[in-house]
């Protein structure tokens, strides 16, 4: 097939609708994200993404090393700096590889639950505690004792009840009677104790493991700091918990699709963090929105690259999902996904809304489909923006010159094609501008004589396809016996 690659399409079980609008978006991403072959690693709500995961690995490739990598890089931050350093004094990577020590997490790091209490979180990695029993370890009554007996001593103590999940729209574990995680704790502590929310031990530490009481300062200035803290991070962790179901599918059916593809580009699990709270922060309800609503248009300090990179990919998958080939001529694009076909360092998406006339655009959606369904398909996808072209350049003409616009072809005369054929010659004579076509940077290409040629060859292919084939003649007499 040349340059053309084959797409395999993953079709709904028992569906025969011909269309999609108006079909609930989440029912449709769901029943792809329940079916057998969705990889479950990207079902869930919280998403541990495994250190050298094959297409998200993050963890730096230093033996041991728990710091998240750099983009673009096997090593994190500290150990690419120090390679730098190395290669110009002459090491090899592999000597270097070897000889570089493994770095601890930096930041964001879960240590699981207290060893003793199952509803509470650990606070320290050395001896997963949680807050009450790592004190108790170290100042109260086992202060002082051997770290070799620290499981005889474990063993004696009683789990303790835990204080739930944050309150902070966050899944995770609460360690203190404020009601916050770890994190948040932390957080809450960096941003100045709004509200001044406090738990008070006025009579000596609590045996029992009772939640202190709380007082606040202003207890609405700390609710409404818990309802618009950030989501915590970790390394390896897509947090998808306070996001609007919608979205949270989408993100979810964009991490397994590009996992599939086996051409794709580096989306970075920061990006993809990052994706995630520009989302929470914007209150989005889908990728859709954000993609129509012209993510162009934002600065790099509102959206970065690798953020609208990502947008940019997943909604040109979802086109697929939530339009069928019927609704996509509705709405004025093709998905060559789904005739099968991908052309190659081009995508999926082909627009025709430049071409104002329903009747002509119909007609150009039409002869672009039966090329991709014929197997002799263009090996590129040159043909299919010359025919647009063709297109573009007679709609803008007709709806100059042309009666309604040029919206009726019951009106279309044959003195409307030979102006149209006049304007154009003109136009390459005079060098000047075309009338449809806006190139990337706004302006508008010239047209050549060249560009006169591909637009009558085409053109002419496009309308004569609307033509009826004539019926053979079958009243022919027959011969004489």
């Amino acid at each position: 097939m040349g340059d053309t690659a084959v797409i395999p399409l993953t079709l709904l079980p028992g569906r025969t609708d011909t269309t999609r609008i108006g079909r609930d978006r989440l029912e449709l991403l769901t029943a792809l994200i329940t079916a057998p072959t969705f990889d479950p690693l990207f079902r869930g709500t919280l998403i541990f993404i495994p250190p050298q995961h094959p297409v998200y690995a993050w963890q730096c490739a230093v033996d041991g090393c728990l710091r998240i990598r750099r983009v673009s890089h096997n090593l994190c931050n500290t150990h690419n700096l120090q390679w730098e350093q190395a290669e110009r004094a002459g090491q090899t990577k592999r000597a270097f590889m070897d000889a570089a020590a493994a770095l601890p997490a930096a930041r964001g790091v879960d240590y699981g639950r207290c060893l003793i209490c199952p509803d509470r979180p650990a606070i320290s990695p050395a001896t997963r505690l949680c807050q009450q029993h790592q004190t108790r370890w170290q100042y109260g009554e086992a202060a002082g004792t051997d770290r070799a007996r620290f499981e005889d001593w474990s063993r004696t103590q009683r789990p303790l009840p835990g204080y739930g999940l944050c309150q902070a729209r966050c899944p995770f574990l609460a360690c203190t009677s404020l009601g916050l995680c770890l994190q948040h704790l932390n957080r809450y502590k960096i941003d100045n104790r709004p509200g001044d929310a406090r738990s008070h031990n006025l009579r000596g530490p609590l045996k029992d493991g009772r939640p202190l009481p709380v007082t606040y300062g202003d207890e609405e200035a700390f609710r409404a700091w818990c309802a618009t803290a950030e989501p915590v991070t970790q390394p390896g962790l897509v947090n998808l918990h306070c996001l609007p179901p919608l979205v949270r599918a989408e993100i979810q059916w964009g991490l397994h699709a590009h996992a599939q593809s086996a051409q794709h580009s580096e989306w970075t699990t920061n990006g993809i963090r990052n994706l995630v709270r520009y989302c929470w922060r914007g209150s989005s309800t889908s990728l859709m929105d954000l993609h129509d609503g012209s993510c162009k248009d934002l600065t790099r300090k509102q959206m970065d690259s690798e953020v609208r990179k990502i947008i940019w990919e997943i909604v040109s998958g979802l086109r697929c999902v939530y339009y069928s080939p019927s609704d996509t001529k509705d709405a004025g694009f093709l998905e060559t996904d789904h005739f099968g076909r991908r052309f190659k360092n081009a995508q999926s998406h082909f627009d025709i809304t430049a071409v104002s006339q329903r009747w002509l655009r119909d007609l150009l959606w039409d002869h672009l489909a039966e090329w991709l369904r014929s197997p002799q398909c263009p090996r590129t996808r040159g043909p299919f923006d010359q025919m647009r072209r063709a297109a573009v350049e007679l709609g803008v003409f007709l709806q100059a010159d042309a009666p309604d616009a040029g919206h009726d072809p019951t009106v279309l005369r044959r003195e409307h094609a030979e102006r149209f054929v006049a304007d154009q010659r003109h136009r390459a004579r005079h060098g000047l501008p075309s009338l449809g076509l806006v190139l990337a940077d706004g302006r508008s290409p010239t047209v050549t004589d060249l560009s006169c040629q591909f637009v009558f060859n085409q053109a002419r292919k496009l309308l004569y396809s609307a033509i009826p084939p004539a019926t053979p003649n079958t009243s022919a007499s027959t011969p004489a016996s």
